[in-house]
């Protein structure tokens, strides 16, 4: 996954990130609890 940051995207890839993010924190902790 690439978690860089990509100017020419602009605020859709930023909205992108941002839900990335929530993913993989939820992602981490469903993997601290096994």
């Amino acid at each position: 996954m690439q978690h860089a940051y990509q100017p020419k995207a602009g605020l859709k890839h930023m909205s992108t990130r941002t839900k990335n993010f929530q993913h993989d924190q939820q992602v981490g902790l469903e993997w601290q609890e096994r």
